[in-house]
């Protein structure tokens, strides 16, 4: 199975994965673990990197949307930088953001995300 998206809490984890013929087997495997699973069919991922509220707007209003990922760090407006100097800004603190869980201590979740691609 492909997973697209993960989003975890404290006390949930929600997954974004290809239609796969294995679904129905993990999803009992889960279930059968204890685990509460939900899940819905046919759904759509849009991916926006380095959005804006009019991108935000035009791509999802009128939609159901279920789940939304978006880091506080890229809500930052770049008033008065030009064009080149945001988009080296917002790529600097991205790449920032994405090595939080690889740093080789105790906050490390390679490991766990690799557990997951497994089910």
């Amino acid at each position: 199975m492909k997973i697209n998206l993960i989003q975890s809490s404290a006390v949930n984890l929600s997954l974004s994965v290809d239609d796969s013929r294995h679904l129905p087997e993990v999803v009992e495997e889960l279930r059968s673990c204890q685990f509460r699973v939900v899940y819905n069919n046919d759904m759509q991922l849009l991916t926006i990197r380095g959005y804006t509220t009019a991108m935000l707007e035009k791509y999802a209003s009128g939609s159901d949307i279920y789940l939304t990922q978006r880091p506080q760090v890229f809500q930052l407006e770049f008033e008065g930088a030009r064009k080149g100097e945001a988009t080296e800004l917002r790529e600097k603190l991205y790449g920032g953001y994405l090595s939080q869980g690889m740093r080789g201590n105790a906050n490390d979740n390679r490991a766990v995300t690799a557990e997951i691609e497994k089910l």
